[in-house]
């Protein structure tokens, strides 16, 4: 997902993923430019459709991986 380059975001996020009782595995960011994030979070759940639907509930702007990859 595309985060704002802000760490208040990044507890944001963990706190989303942590209210849904959902295990993070690991959280890679990345600089996306010049003020965003590309947040890379692994997930301990086989139901990551809901993950990603919930977390979109929240604002978070879920992308796919294909999403990420230079042209």
């Amino acid at each position: 997902m595309v985060l704002p380059r802000d760490v208040k975001e990044v507890a944001r996020l963990v706190a989303a993923l942590a209210d849904q009782g959902v295990e993070v595995r690991s959280l890679v960011l990345a600089l996306h430019g010049a003020d965003r994030y590309a947040a890379f979070v692994r997930v301990a759940t086989i139901d990551v459709a809901s993950v990603r639907a919930r977390l979109r509930e929240k604002g978070f702007a879920v992308g796919e991986l294909s999403d990420f990859y230079e042209a």
